[in-house]
């Protein structure tokens, strides 16, 4: 089979995907094409998925894609919510062909999930049972005809069997760790005040930031607040993740209530590596850990303060933890039984004609239109000029934002009105 895939671009979530479903495996034979509609950041994950014989496209000319379209037996949109495949889609040149669409964001928050969208699609593959929580897609897959015949859950997985050897490393104080995007549409907004909850436990306690810094001087602010500034190091973006995981005690990995994330290799890699790690009890990530068996799901700063007392105190229950969490890495989450998976269901796909497809139909005329397609439970605010009052994603300066959308469609009245009202 030949599979023709389309990506805005392969940064960490989705590089860290594709490096996974592009692992050449026994008994499975597919030949990958990567188109990106804009140039790569960060080149890590481009260059290692090429190593798994990929060929990767950038600035195609569009009779370049349409005839890659053409000669495909499947395209793969990845979806979630990105200007450019937004524009992409409605756009789509009058050819048929075989769709399936990789789900890469939740859709019970912003961008919310819609059946007229995915019902485009062949085969969709959402990247967390989760999304079925969506009570629009709950109906549609219950349709007849449709089910769950139609759907699959596919992580977006990277090859997380090499953390499972990692042995921590000696040292002194306790470091809990959190890896990941620093901006509030992924970080939980109290963050520091749930730090400051449990830095009273013990003064060699220390909160251990890797990852892009886009809000470290805010995060540093709050600390300052709290009085605990300098139990905070920032370590920035780091490419070897499983050398500073062994140099950590546990991950709190406390998530904004309103963020889209799925998989969530971060979590994979820390329970791999066998360091307990401390999550909300919400949205995805209620689905990747069980409750004081491999993990701990909390509510509020006390529960995390008896955890992380528990952890501090009790290096046999670290030990517990980590033994469990490596199991379940083992038994739910290898790499090579999500491709076969993923193959199952190409297969499936295979049995469908080609058709032509239409999303102009479904998304309105305008960038703003495609932007409020997706947009649930706030569109009120919108209309109402509230919006002062959306969530952190909304506001940010790239996943989906009005920003983000306002920078690459800067014609679009809308999205100026908008980012002016934010702005004031």
């Amino acid at each position: 089979m030949k599979i023709v895939h389309i990506t805005p671009h392969l940064g960490t979530g989705i590089g860290n995907a594709y490096s996974g479903i592009t692992k050449v495996i026994d008994g499975v034979a597919c030949e990958h094409t990567i188109v990106l509609l804009e140039k790569p950041e960060k080149i890590f994950f481009v260059e290692r998925i090429k190593k798994n014989g990929c060929t990767i496209f950038e600035h195609l000319t569009e009779s370049e894609i349409v005839t890659l379209l053409k000669t495909a037996d499947i395209v793969q949109i990845n979806w979630w919510h990105h200007p450019l495949m937004a524009k992409f889609l409605y756009d789509f040149p009058d050819i048929p062909v075989r769709f399936v669409c990789w789900i890469h964001v939740s859709g019970c928050t912003y961008p919310y999930l819609r059946t007229d969208f995915l019902s485009q699609f062949e085969q969709v593959f959402f990247t967390t049972p989760y999304s079925y929580e969506n009570n629009e897609v709950a109906e549609w897959v219950q349709e007849q005809g449709c089910g769950y015949n139609k759907t699959a859950v596919i992580y977006g997985l990277g090859d997380v069997s090499h953390f499972l050897e990692i042995k921590q490393e000696d040292h002194q104080d306790f470091r809990i760790g959190y890896l990941g995007t620093l901006d509030f549409n992924k970080l939980h907004p109290d963050f520091v005040k749930y730090c400051a909850a449990v830095s009273v436990l013990a003064d060699d306690i220390k909160f251990v930031m890797i990852g892009d810094a886009a809000n470290k001087n805010v995060l540093l602010q709050q600390a300052i607040q709290y009085g605990i500034a300098d139990r905070f190091e920032f370590r920035g973006f780091c490419e070897d993740v499983g050398k500073e995981l062994s140099q950590l005690d546990c991950v709190g990995y406390l998530l904004n209530p309103y963020h889209f994330g799925t998989t969530e290799n971060v979590i994979l890699e820390t329970m791999a590596a066998g360091v307990p790690v401390i999550l909300m009890n919400q949205n995805t990530e209620k689905y990747i850990v069980e409750n004081n068996k491999n993990g701990f799901l909390i509510h509020n700063p006390h529960e995390y303060c008896t955890i992380i007392n528990l952890l501090y105190r009790n290096p046999q229950e670290r030990n517990r933890i980590a033994k469990n969490a490596r199991i379940r890495i083992e038994k739910n989450y290898s790499v090579e039984d999500n491709i076969k998976k993923l193959y199952s269901f190409y297969e499936k796909t295979m049995r469908y004609s080609k058709q032509t497809k239409n999303f102009r139909n479904i998304f309105g005329n305008s960038p703003s239109d495609w932007f409020l397609h997706f947009v649930e439970h706030e569109r009120a605010m919108f209309h109402e000029n509230k919006l002062t009052e959306l969530p952190e994603i909304f506001k940010g300066q790239s996943k989906s934002s009005i920003k983000q959308f306002a920078t690459y469609f800067p014609e679009d009245k809308n999205l100026r009105t908008w980012l002016g009202q934010l702005k004031k």
